[in-house]
């Protein structure tokens, strides 16, 4: 869906990056529901979050995994995937440590939450190329 959506608004003349930054917007949004599941008792409504966080992220994935094919140029889409490969399999580690301390210590709730903003913090450096390419262009027209 969040290909489907993102190349629909491509198709109709907006800006690839702005299109996949402003789906990834509305699936961000959606992950943050993930932060208030460890407070839902009913199982049923558990489930029905997980599921939408599920779908938000996908959406995400479809975008953030293209991105790149549209950022940078043909001979160095590989060598930038790879990179994103390498730095998402360490900041993995690093997670899965976070999150073994927080729980081990307080519980799943900060690690619940901080999971379910990490979206946010991505996009804000999305968002970051924007206004710097923004102001790139305006400093070549002067």
């Amino acid at each position: 869906m969040g290909g489907h959506v993102s190349g629909t608004l491509i198709r109709r003349g907006i800006a690839a990056r702005s299109a996949r930054l402003w789906i990834m917007s509305f699936a961000a949004i959606a992950m943050l529901s993930g932060c208030t599941v460890s407070f839902i008792s009913d199982p049923l409504m558990a489930l029905y979050i997980i599921s939408i966080v599920t779908f938000a992220y996908s959406c995400w994935a479809a975008n953030i995994l293209t991105l790149p094919s549209d950022l940078f140029p043909t001979e160095q889409i590989a060598t930038v995937v790879g990179f994103s490969g390498m730095a998402a399999g360490g900041g993995s580690i690093l997670v899965m440590l976070l999150v073994g301390i927080l729980v081990d210590h307080i519980s799943y709730v900060p690690a619940l939450i901080g999971i379910s903003c990490l979206p946010l913090l991505a996009l804000f450096f999305g968002f970051m190329t924007l206004q710097e390419r923004r102001n790139s262009a305006s400093a070549e027209s002067i």
